[in-house]
């Protein structure tokens, strides 16, 4: 496996083309199995209708950091076209408002049922610039974890069913991670317009990283307006108006105001993730991290990190 250059756009290794072709099919039988693949079926194509539309994809797998991105990148266009401070930019809201702003889909690249079957290959992104953020997948995978306890606050039965977060994550979160970032390395050189961000690298030089991301997308980045962004969605400020239910978006709003752990915003903490697990558990991470190969995203068995992952 060849490094990937994460510094810059990459080329393409083949010819890339839109095209759609899904397959749905009901897992259950009767009209309530069929009743639920129409529903598929229709969520399907609404996303691929958006991605059509798009000029921008922003791929990531769901705890890497989306909308903390999402919203230093909302800044950037409040302060450079004068879109409205409290809004999120969610695909075309703020192209509708002022059309020099790009059409941006954020997506998790799956078609939310069971298997996480990928929702678009890399021909069906010909036109488009696409963004990759990636986290650590054993981060990603404990993150999910503790999303799991909050989605049950909210009346969603939660992934693990409760049991042991060693059980969860080797058994299913990380390896389902691991699969999403090995698929996506392996076709990243078939993509047009590709950048690779690392929400390790955004944590740890957030006005670095956004500058570049900004620069991709406009192709120039303004350092007044990357300082402004980078401040307004710090942890403290983005956390105060979460719970002022300062944005339009429901994205952003506590489950339960009471709860501090029904917060979109919490910890955001990079690595850690090893102080959950005994050394036992801690070895088939790092097997199952050697057999994934991800040095290229920076993510090879035995990394360190601080904090706890969530």
């Amino acid at each position: 496996m060849r490094p990937i250059d994460l510094s810059a756009p990459i080329e393409p290794a083949g010819p890339t083309a839109l095209s759609f072709a899904p397959a749905v099919a009901a897992e259950r039988g009767g009209w309530a199995g069929l009743r639920d693949a129409v529903a598929r079926l229709r969520r399907v194509v609404k996303r691929r209708r958006k991605l059509a539309a798009a000029d921008v994809v922003v791929v990531s797998h769901a705890k890497s950091g989306r909308t903390w991105l999402a919203t230093m990148i909302s800044h950037v266009y409040h302060q450079r076209y004068g879109i409205p401070e409290n809004e999120l930019i969610q695909f075309d809201n703020f192209h509708k408002i002022d059309n020099r702003v790009p059409r941006i889909l954020f997506s998790h690249d799956n078609r939310k049922d069971a298997a996480k079957t990928p929702l678009f290959e890399p021909r069906d992104l010909g036109r488009q610039k696409v963004v990759l953020l990636v986290r650590h997948p054993c981060d990603v995978a404990v993150s999910s974890y503790f999303q799991s306890f909050r989605d049950q606050r909210k009346g969603q039965a939660p992934g693990h069913a409760g049991g042991p977060i060693a059980e969860y994550v080797l058994d299913v979160k990380l390896p389902q991670v691991l699969r999403f970032l090995g698929r996506w390395h392996a076709q990243c050189r078939q993509l047009e317009r590709l950048l690779i961000v690392r929400y390790e690298d955004l944590r740890a030089a957030p006005e670095r990283e956004l500058a570049r991301l900004v620069t991709f997308l406009e192709g120039r980045a303004d350092p007044a307006e990357i300082a402004a962004a980078v401040d307004f969605a710090s942890f403290d400020q983005l956390k105060a108006k979460e719970a002022a239910n300062f944005f339009r978006s429901d994205k952003l709003r506590p489950g339960d105001p009471a709860d501090p752990q029904s917060f979109k915003v919490r910890q955001g903490k990079v690595g850690g993730y090893r102080t959950h697990f005994n050394a036992e558990q801690l070895a088939r991470i790092d097997a199952l991290l050697a057999e994934a190969d991800l040095r290229a995203f920076g993510y090879a068995p035995g990394a360190q990190g601080v904090g706890d992952g969530r």
